[in-house]
Formats: structure tokens, C-alpha cells, sequence
């Protein structure tokens, strides 16, 4: 297995009123169904990352548009969305490549386990954050 493909195109909240939320400021180019951290030196969003530094693979969302730095972002971190990939059943986690998704599998050494959330049907994800700060 591998990192999911996500179309930027694809990513939507299925009912935006059973979704949360946050608006923040992005602090580099992310796209819509990328990862992010919040980078608490200059109050920004970037991209995620399960094997930098610790700070960096603390989750806050995903990306609901596609932004470069400096715009405004908002990011989904409770509820369905729409991803356009994943297999039904599948629990997705922060993969070592920053901003994407991958299964457990996909985990290797030192990498921190950060659960994304479930895939509960073709193309969508549930997305409930878990960073667990355990790394393998």
C-alpha cells in the first residue's frame, strides 16, 4: 500500500454542519486534502509530518481548499469528508510524507503515530485526529 492519491478537486465535507472546523493562515502551499500542523513560530499552517520534528506531526486537519502561504485555510479535523480515495474499513494515519495519508502499514521506524481518521465508505474519511505521540 502507499499514500493515498487525493484530487484536490474531490475534497469536500459531505454535510458541512456535522463537521468542525478551524480557520487559520497557511505558512506554505498546501493542497486541499493535505495535512497540517500549526507552526506556533509564525502562527501558520503547514504541512504535516509523522517523522520530522515532533511539532510537525501534530495534526490539527485537513486542508478543505488548496491554498499557498499567506491565504487563509480551513481545515476539517471532526466529521466526514469527501477524499476521493481510500477502502472502506480502513483506518488512515500521518504518512512520513508531509501532508499525506497512509495506512498503518505504511508506517515504518520513528515514524509517531497519528491517526487520521476511518475510511467508511468508497472516497470517504471520518476524520477524528489522534496524535498519539508514540512513535514506533
Amino acid at each position: 500500500m502507499s499514500n493515498l492519491t487525493i484530487n484536490a478537486g474531490d475534497v469536500y465535507p459531505v454535510d458541512p454542519s456535522a463537521c468542525l472546523f478551524l480557520d487559520g493562515i497557511a505558512g506554505a502551499t498546501i493542497a486541499a486534502g493535505e495535512t497540517a500542523y500549526l507552526d506556533s513560530a509564525t502562527n501558520t499552517y503547514k504541512l504535516a509530518d509523522s517523522n520530522g520534528a515532533p511539532a510537525l506531526s501534530v495534526v490539527k486537519g485537513i486542508a478543505m481548499q488548496s491554498v499557498v502561504a499567506n491565504q487563509p485555510i480551513k481545515l476539517c479535523y471532526g466529521g466526514i469528508i469527501n477524499i476521493g480515495a481510500g477502502t472502506p474499513g480502513t483506518p488512515y494515519y500521518q504518512s512520513a510524507t508531509a501532508g499525506k495519508v497512509c495506512p498503518h502499514g505504511d508506517l515504518t521506524t520513528n515514524d509517531r503515530v497519528v491517526r487520521i481518521g476511518d475510511c467508511v465508505a468508497a472516497n470517504r474519511l471520518n476524520v477524528s485526529i489522534f496524535n498519539t505521540q508514540v512513535t514506533l
